[in-house]
């Protein structure tokens, strides 16, 4: 048998149009069933057995170029019909998208059967299904008025359910680093979507993105814009999210993270007619808690206790804060009706620089820390300072002209600077008179030790005087054999000269050589402090950074300056270079972003001539 014939009984393709609700269960094959008859010249069939056969797919009736082969196959043939299933394993696999007309050759015995056959509907109705990869639907349809969202689209996938569970468009993906579904809007005007899902239901959703693989960089649902007034991804009504939400990074460590190299990072714009915008940070349950809140009227960030609305802190747009007020009328301006209004506690126990609170000023009339309280009952303290180290500071003022702390009182019955403890300082201690020059210095005397002293006078009767000691002067000195009291006294007549028997309450003063003269006295006393009585020539840690005691300390503070005022301006400029990079990676990116958007215009243009030839 030279030639045979072959009669194509049916073509069909495996998945028909029903079987597309099953989409989501199995994936449609790629295949096409083809069955035909083959007889002999003579119109019988051959004989049956398995014959070498080959199919071949073309892009033209005749000629064109081969675009599928199955390779030779061995065919069973019973009554001359033979049923076989193009693209089945281990055949090549049939992957054209089925996008024009295409042509069958079949090969019977090493003679090819002519004429070819053109493929028919039934072999592309798998296409129904829009799985084939690559496939591209493309269209140019509007919502017209009187018609339907779904009359308007390319592709429809629509869940008319009232009840349940149900989804306008589910897409699922297993690759690592793919897209469930994709939206794409790439036009360049007007407020184009690049995906859009509608659901019915009450309980539905209108797009699903769900993927399934365990590792990889993979995404539920991807929405990419082009355009400038388009959106990668538009919510209206509120927004869920159950894990954690990243803007700027795709590792966020909380449940929201912001990154960005650019400032500023987060812009919150008022909706409000007066442009106020605000913040709240609430309890888990119940409105206590924290409103953070810009006013747009008095421009100021105002911090309010939510559930009484009370104004806790302001921060006016100038740079003033107040607590307490809403109208601080300084950088810092705090307001307390009850209790301390400013407290400073350090609560180091070694160290020389620790303080409690740290007043400077550089003015040569100005006050490095000023504290006034104008109550008239009850213990106020203009300033309080509290300090646990042994050399540190409770209040410290400095001041490079003027005075560094200043205590002052109208009263003449209260003190302008009151001190429990001790009081030292490495300059001189004065009392300020009034004198025809001005207010002027009257200096202490110092000694080694704690003394008190008394002064008084008496006279000598018949060369004797007994001198008592004022009982409340007793009160605060220690008088005894270890600490027994000095006296010196002076004569106010003419006599032998006298001296002094001690005592522990007085003292007695007798002439010399049973002297009788009777001539006035003046006496000057002195006794140990009370509980100071040891004390004498200590060393005073807190002095070990007086400047004024050690001036080459004054040199390192001035060196120490300089190199914190260097380390700052390097630090500066580092960040500066910085910002310049970043800005630099900034203007790259969109430099490549521009590039790539006039390649992709060229593409599309290109496109465009090649489908318009």
């Amino acid at each position: 048998m030279n030639r045979a014939t072959i009669t194509a009984i049916v073509v069909t393709s495996v998945v028909c149009l029903a079987g597309i609700a099953a989409v989501s269960q199995a994936e449609i094959p790629q295949t096409i069933s083809y069955q035909g008859k083959v007889t002999d010249a003579a119109g019988n069939p051959v004989a049956d057995g398995s014959y070498a056969m080959r199919f071949w797919i073309y892009d033209a009736a005749t000629a064109g170029n081969v675009l599928w082969d199955s390779g030779v196959r061995s065919v069973t043939l019973a009554g001359g019909v033979f049923n076989v299933v193009l693209g089945e394993s281990p055949q090549p696999a049939l992957d054209l998208p089925f996008d024009q007309d295409y042509w069958l050759l079949v090969t019977f015995a090493g003679v090819n059967q002519t004429p070819r056959q053109r493929l028919t509907a039934n072999d592309y109705s798998y296409m129904a299904s829009g799985l084939v990869p690559g496939t591209t639907v493309t269209g140019e349809l509007s919502i017209l008025p009187g018609k339907d969202r779904n009359e308007a689209a390319i592709i429809s996938a629509e869940n008319e359910a009232v009840t349940g569970i149900g989804f306008g468009l589910c897409g699922s993906t297993t690759t690592p680093g793919g897209a469930a579904v994709l939206g794409l809007s790439e036009t360049t005007v007007g407020d184009a979507a690049g995906l859009m899902g509608l659901a019915y239901s009450q309980h539905g959703i209108g797009v699903v993105g769900h993927a399934e693989q365990g590792s990889g960089t993979n995404y539920g649902v991807v929405g990419v814009s082009d355009s400038p007034d388009g959106f990668g991804g538009y919510f209206e009504g509120k927004g869920h999210f159950s894990g954690r939400v990243g803007i700027g990074t795709t590792t966020p460590g909380s449940d929201l993270e912001i990154s960005n190299t650019v400032e500023p990072i987060l812009t919150l714009r008022g909706l409000y007619g007066d442009g106020s915008a605000s913040i709240r940070m609430l309890e888990w349950t119940g409105s206590l808690g924290i409103r953070m809140r810009y006013d747009g009227v008095d421009g100021e960030l105002q911090f309010k206790d939510n559930s009484t609305g009370t104004q806790i802190m302001t921060v006016e747009r100038g740079g003033n804060v107040g607590v307490g007020t809403a109208a601080p009328s300084a950088k810092l301006h705090a307001v307390e009706s009850g209790g301390t209004v400013i407290y400073g506690e350090n609560t180091a126990t070694t160290g020389s620089s620790a303080y409690g609170v740290y007043g400077k000023s550089g003015s040569n009339s100005g006050t490095g820390v000023y504290g006034w309280t104008w109550a008239t009952t009850g213990t106020t303290r203009g300033v309080h300072g509290t300090c646990s180290s042994p050399s540190g500071f409770a209040v410290y003022g400095y001041t490079t002209l003027g005075t560094g702390v200043y205590g002052g009182t109208l009263s003449t019955t209260n003190d302008g600077v009151y001190y429990a403890g001790g009081l030292a300082g490495s300059g001189t201690k004065s009392c300020v008179v009034r004198t025809s020059q001005g207010p002027t210095l009257m200096y202490c005397q110092e000694s080694p030790e704690n003394w008190f002293e008394d002064f008084g006078e008496g006279r000598l009767v018949n060369g004797r005087c007994r001198i008592e000691l004022d009982p409340l002067f007793l009160e605060t000195v220690t008088i005894g054999a270890a600490n027994p009291m000095r006296v010196f006294t002076e004569l106010g007549g003419d006599c032998r000269g006298v001296y002094v028997t001690r005592g522990t309450t007085g003292f007695d003063v007798s002439e010399l050589q049973g002297g009788t003269s009777s001539v006035p006295i003046t006496y000057r006393v002195m006794a140990k402090r009370k509980g100071f009585e040891t004390k004498r020539l200590e060393v005073c840690e807190a002095a070990r950074t007086d400047s004024y005691l050690y001036p080459e300390l004054r040199e390192k503070e001035v060196r120490e300056r300089e190199e914190m005022r260097a380390r700052h301006e390097e630090e500066r400029a580092r960040l500066e270079e910085e910002r310049a990079r970043t800005r630099e990676g900034i203007e790259r990116m969109n430099e490549e972003h521009d590039r790539a958007e006039a390649a992709r215009a060229e593409r599309r243009l290109l496109e465009s001539a090649t489908a318009g030839e």
